[in-house]
């Protein structure tokens, strides 16, 4: 069924969306109804938090059209797949009208491959195990195949499993055993290789392999002390029996040279580990929060953010708090330090040659309180509250930038001269954080002068301003140390005592109520200029001096204007050039063309609709002029403010819509801006033509004419006047197939294609002639008989045509084809058949029935 209320049209029908990515569905409404209707437009069989568009609902004048765009975004991790989803375009005014059109969406499947090896780092003897961890971020199975490579090829490889496939989502751990000849004796000897996988393309990471000699150097040192203490007690067995027993290595003192390095211990292991870190200051951060007490950068930076303390790449700057004292505790000792540091003068600190345990951190300074480490949070007085450090042997325990704040102090001061009532404000220089505020804190001066700005966060760099109207605004930078207390500002406050005088003038001459400012960015001064007297003039006092002002006027209906003015020191009064101001209103006007339905020609339109925008609150819409004359066609838009950029739709009439552009500037162009010509096309097509016979004939009329896109199809027969003619009107653009048919002939098919304002010439169909069937009868003298046919298994129906034969020979025109039927003889009254026989049609051709005999049957009709 063609909906003839509303046309839609949404391309394209098919779109694929890459991981991550988005794709545009452009949909089309057009309004054929006579009346104003709202179209509502959702996307169905998708979450509707993947689609968005800046105009889910648009109301259109009758004839307006108007593209929608839905941008289709999945989420990253939605799964690679195809499905249908259906654009449902429904009309507000009418629940009977709605579109529904379906379109392929294709989310293309994208593997996304990440590894990482732990632990990087083994010291074992024969043999280490690696985890090579591989984890698919993407939406589809990644297929991937783990390798080692060693650039020495000393390292044999066992890898298992060799080959995975890794789910969308998931992760999975490839065991990787690593092994190589191994020395008697010596150092322990590091192995670095590669380890990694090839998927969808191929990703390595280091692997560090340091491998003990079968016999270490300790306990060949060992053996040595073993035998000359033998020897030394074989010798002197006797005499010094007791003073042997008393040197010879116990059991203890050999399951202490054996023992691994652990916390606190005093042995300090053959590879030790280290706790490192950065404490640093960050200002905004810190004054944000206003509190004291040591950070973890998640406070301050992003929570997921890799934590690294930059000590390698880190210069000396003000970020790095100097001399703060870090101290380590066994977990469970946290009385006595096992190792002390001091941050240098980036803030950077390391604690070395530690055993294999877990460890708390203290850490302290001149104007810091003391804190013990939190690793999610501020710092805790409590050492039960800490957080462990875990610390691996020939490991560094590397916890990143660590933030401190110093103690919260106290800023006073005095404000000298009429200071009572002003405002004294802390606000940090250069902040360019939407998410830090500027002010820190904010104060008014009592009638004495005294201010104090209490729990100012230190350490920080800050500027102080003292303001109070009618005064000069003072202004001074405020440095606090760590904890340090500030109480010795001092401020003086001059009067300001300059003017600025001038005047505004418009075009018919000076203008009075203009609201006149001036600023210099932090104090601003108003007046408005006068309205009797000498009107048009103004004056703005209480600046202060020197300053640097921008002078502002402004009134409804003219373009605002500004000027520069500068007062230098000692200067008192000022008189700025006349400002003039522009109208601030414009004129928008043109004429608009339509191509006529009948005839094809451009002609002028009364019947097109003009809709002007300009900004979120200014819209207008007017329809042109429909006279007669050269107004025909015109339009025009007054009162409009400028300057200003608009843009004009164009609509009706069934045209394609058109847009255009137009800049108001006064200062440019004047007042009026003149549209050129909008020709506007038909946007459906009339498709005609005429259905001829083939071989030279005429018209056909009668013949069923088609035209169909697919979904829809539109059907009718050819005229008998003008003969064999047809037309299709108010067809949309589009591909379509054209098809004429008649009984017993084959079918004619043309594909067309409808654009938008572009004229279609008229089609020929023609048709080859009908099917036929000729026959003779036998009759052997005169025979009064009938010759019906019937179709094929139809004999009781009633015949398909009843002939007479002349001559003996007749013709049945005209018949369905391909079709079997049954050729039957009757004298005019009988109701059985004197002879029968069969015979097949052929579409657009004329077939021969078999010789029919009823010679004997007439012979026993005669009179004798």
């Amino acid at each position: 069924m063609i909906d003839t209320k509303m046309h839609v049209t949404v391309l394209p029908d098919a779109i694929a969306v890459g991981r991550g990515r988005s794709a545009v569905i452009a949909v089309l409404v057009t309004n054929l109804s006579e009346v104003i209707d709202a179209y509502s437009i959702e996307v169905l069989g998708v979450d509707p938090a993947w689609v968005t568009s800046g105009t889910p609902r648009v109301s259109l004048f009758p004839g307006e059209s108007t593209q929608i765009d839905l941008v289709v975004s999945p989420p990253p991790d939605t799964p690679a797949a195809q499905r249908p989803i259906t654009v449902s375009v429904r009309s507000e005014n009418d629940a009977d009208t709605f579109s529904l059109n379906d379109v392929a969406l294709t989310i293309e499947a994208v593997a996304v491959s990440q590894i990482t090896v732990d632990p990087p780092l083994i010291t074992a003897g024969k043999s280490a195990e690696f985890g090579l961890i591989v984890t698919n971020t993407g939406n589809a199975p990644a297929a991937v195949r783990a390798f080692g490579v060693d650039p020495e090829e000393l390292a044999e490889f066992r890898i298992e499993p060799p080959e995975l496939v890794v789910a969308s989502g998931s992760s999975a751990v490839v065991r990787v055993e690593a092994s190589g000849g191994r020395a008697w004796f010596g150092t322990p000897r590091p192995r670095t290789f590669t380890l990694g996988v090839d998927a969808e393309t191929r990703l390595e990471a280091p692997a560090t392999f340091i491998q003990r000699p079968r016999i270490p150097r300790w306990l060949i040192s060992m053996a040595g002390l073993l035998a000359a203490a033998t020897v030394f007690a074989f010798v002197l067995s006797h005499a010094f029996d007791r003073v042997v027993q008393e040197a010879s290595v116990g059991d203890d003192v050999l399951d202490e040279a054996l023992r691994s390095g652990e916390a606190g211990g005093a042995v300090v292991p053959a590879n030790p580990g280290t706790v490192s870190g950065r404490l640093t200051t960050n200002t905004n951060a810190a004054l944000a929060a206003a509190a004291a007490g040591f950070r973890s950068p998640e406070q301050v930076t992003d929570p997921d953010a890799p934590t690294s303390s930059g000590c390698a790449d880190a210069a000396s700057n003000s970020l790095g708090v100097a001399a703060v004292q870090i101290e380590l505790f066994v977990e469970d000792e946290p009385d006595e330090p096992v190792a002390t540091a001091a941050t240098d003068d980036r803030g950077c600190f390391t604690l070395a040659n530690l055993g294999e345990g877990t460890y708390k951190m203290l850490m302290s300074g001149a104007g810091y309180p003391d804190v013990w480490f939190v690793d999610d949070g501020p710092g805790t007085s409590s050492p039960a509250d800490a957080s462990p450090i875990e610390v691996e042997l020939g490991q560094e325990s590397d916890l990143g930038e660590v933030q401190v704040g110093g103690i919260p102090v106290t800023v006073q001061g005095q404000v000298a001269g009429d200071a009572a009532g002003a405002t004294v404000t802390l606000v940090r220089p250069g902040v360019t954080d939407p998410d830090v505020p500027a002010v820190v804190a904010e104060v008014t001066v009592g009638a004495d002068g005294s201010f104090t700005l209490p729990d100012i966060p230190s350490p920080a760099d800050l500027e102080m301003i003292v303001s109070k109207p009618g005064f000069a605004t003072a202004t001074r930078k405020v440095t606090l140390q760590p904890g340090g207390e500030l109480g010795d500002i001092s401020v003086q406050l001059t009067p300001a005592d300059g003017q600025v005088t001038g005047s505004v003038f418009g075009p018919d001459g000076p203008l009075g109520g203009v609201e006149i400012s001036a600023t210099d960015g932090q104090y601003t001064v108003n007046t408005v200029t006068y309205t009797d007297g000498a009107v048009g003039t103004f004056t703005l006092r209480n600046l202060a001096a020197p300053g640097r002002y921008t002078v502002t006027a402004e009134a409804d209906g003219y373009v605002p204007e500004t000027q520069t003015v500068v007062l230098e020191a000692n200067q008192t009064l000022v008189t700025m050039p006349a400002l003039v101001l522009t109208p601030a209103t414009g004129v928008i006007e043109g004429s608009v063309f339509l191509e006529s339905a009948a005839t094809g020609a451009i002609e002028p339109s009364g019947d097109v609709t003009i809709t002007l925008t300009g900004g979120p609150d200014l819209e207008q819409t007017i329809r042109s002029f429909s006279g007669e004359g050269g107004l025909a066609g015109t339009y025009r838009f007054d009162g409009l403010p400028s300057p200003g950029t608009y843009t004009l739709t164009f609509a009706g009439g069934g045209a394609i819509p058109q847009v255009r552009v137009v800049d108001l500037d006064p200062f440019a162009g004047g007042s009026t801006a003149a549209v050129g010509a909008v020709e506007l096309r038909l946007e459906e097509r009339r498709v005609e033509g005429v259905v001829t016979e083939d071989g030279g004939g005429g018209g056909v009329a009668g013949a069923t004419v088609t035209l169909s896109d697919g979904a829809e199809t539109r059907t009718l027969f050819s005229a008998d006047d003008p003969l064999g003619e047809f037309a299709f009107d108010d067809v949309p653009p589009g591909a379509y197939t054209l098809r004429a048919e008649r009984a017993g002939a084959f079918a004619t098919i043309v594909p067309i294609t409808v654009e938008p304002g572009v004229p279609i010439p008229p089609v020929n169909l023609q048709l080859a002639r009908q099917a036929s069937l000729s026959g003779t009868i036998v009759t052997d003298g005169p025979c009064d008989v009938v010759i019906r046919l019937f179709p094929f298994g139809q004999f009781d129906s009633e015949p398909v045509d009843s002939v007479v034969p002349s001559g003996g020979t007749y013709q049945f025109l005209a018949v369905d084809a391909p079709e079997g039927y049954l050729v039957a003889v009757y004298t005019p009254s009988a109701t059985e058949p004197l002879a029968t026989t069969s015979v097949t049609s052929t579409p657009s051709a004329d077939e021969t029935i078999p010789t029919i005999d009823v010679s004997a049957a007439c012979s026993s009709l005669r009179p004798r």
